[in-house]
């Protein structure tokens, strides 16, 4: 190690030492215990109060553990870049199966694929397994076509039926105008959208592809969801349209709601259930306009099923409806034991009446959840500063006066 180098990292670490912060090889054992714990911002402090203080030979593993931190902020460019370096000083480490997933998100398949050849480390088997179905495809023999949305943000590739790919290019543009104008409801910035990142959803018409599709990116376990799903690991979101050449309304509806699931990872860490289920349900009413750009606010009502709202109203008329205080408290494990069709009732019901309602001082708090959450803060931050129960009980009159007509 040249003199010069040698005396720069001892005067850094002398420096974090009186300063009480941890420093070299200790620093990034530190933020791999933070981002273990949940704690990916203060990671990064650590990771930034080290730098300068790295061995050589351990650079690889700082540049990596400060793009884990970066990707659970959901500062992708920053993870991108970071994983970028990792691997330009060493490629063979623990980190390649993340890095290959970020070149998969950024549109560079081939490097993606090249990083896995080189294998993974055991625990990365599932979703190195995962990003080669993603890189392959569900299509063989020149089945599937691909389109980009105007803005390049969405990728969307296809069996439909058209010679032209006319419809794969408008679900695209679909999917661009409905990912503007939802952040634009929410308050916010389409700037938020992470730089580069290209989201990539399959829709698949032909039964049989589609069955084995989905069961080979399952690992052969059942789906409860056999129309669509948003897979987070990958950021990849797949859906059938049942064997039709277009979206009906029901595909619509998958389609709208598993691109809300893929837009809020792309925000935030922390999605609490009932506010991300409750989005997706309000997402998935959305229907393109005649003129470009969507029509929100339905309910989907069209006389085949029971809707959201006839199901909420009957909870409410029977007395069993949760109170809205307790809901907005709801964590996951709470809401994995609801009875389904009155979770996801009255989480539709909560983000229509918040963004459609009249409430504006709901509004402004529902919004600002989701920008908080947005802008990097805690669930527990946001939730005290947004919706206190004092302010909840205020909401659930008029909630509830909404919902019982």
């Amino acid at each position: 190690m040249p003199r010069t180098l040698l005396l720069t990292l001892l005067l850094c670490s002398v420096t974090a030492a009186q300063e009480g912060r941890p420093a070299g090889v200790k620093a990034i054992n530190r933020a791999a215990e933070l981002i273990r714990e949940g704690r990916p911002r203060e990671a990064r402090e650590v990771l930034e109060g080290a730098r300068g203080t790295i061995p050589g030979k351990e650079l690889w593993a700082w540049w990596g553990y400060l793009a884990m931190a970066s990707d659970d902020l959901r500062d992708l460019p920053a993870a991108r870049a970071a994983y970028r370096e990792s691997m330009r000083i060493q490629e063979d480490s623990w980190f390649r199966v993340p890095a290959a997933c970020h070149r998969f998100w950024e549109g560079d398949a081939a490097e993606a694929g090249r990083l896995l050849k080189g294998g993974e480390d055991p625990q990365d088997a599932d979703l190195a397994r995962r990003l080669r179905l993603a890189l392959r495809g569900p299509f063989t023999g020149g089945a599937g076509r691909e389109a980009r949305s105007p803005g390049g943000r969405w990728r969307v590739v296809a069996d439909l039926d058209d010679a032209g790919g006319k419809r794969q290019r408008a679900i695209a543009s679909l999917l661009e105008d409905f990912s503007k104008e939802i952040l634009e409801r929410l308050g916010i910035p389409a700037e938020r959208w992470p730089a580069g990142h290209v989201a990539t959803v399959f829709i698949v018409r032909d039964a049989e592809t589609w069955a084995t599709f989905a069961r080979d990116w399952s690992g052969g376990a059942p789906r409860a969801n056999q129309h669509g799903f948003y897979d987070p690991n990958v950021r990849a979101l797949l859906m059938t349209t049942e064997g039709k050449d277009d979206l009906d309304p029901d595909a619509t509806d998958t389609l709208l709601h598993e691109a809300w699931h893929q837009i809020f990872d792309l925000l935030s860490r922390e999605r609490p259930l009932w506010l991300n289920e409750g989005l997706a349900e309000y997402c998935g009413k959305a229907r393109p306009a005649a003129g470009g750009g969507l029509v929100w606010g339905g309910d989907g009502a069209d006389g085949s099923r029971v809707t959201r709202r006839e199901r909420l109203r009957e909870h409410l008329a029977g007395g069993t409806a949760i109170p809205l205080p307790d809901f907005v408290r709801l964590d996951d494990a709470a809401w994995g034991k609801l009875d389904p069709a009155l979770a996801y009732a009255q989480a539709w019901s909560l983000a229509h009446h918040a963004l459609e309602g009249s409430d504006r001082e709901l509004r402004e708090a529902f919004r600002g959840l989701v920008q908080d959450l947005a802008a990097g803060k805690s669930w527990s931050e946001a939730s005290e500063a947004r919706i206190p129960r004092r302010r909840a009980l205020g909401w659930e009159p008029g909630w509830g006066a909404a919902f019982r007509k």
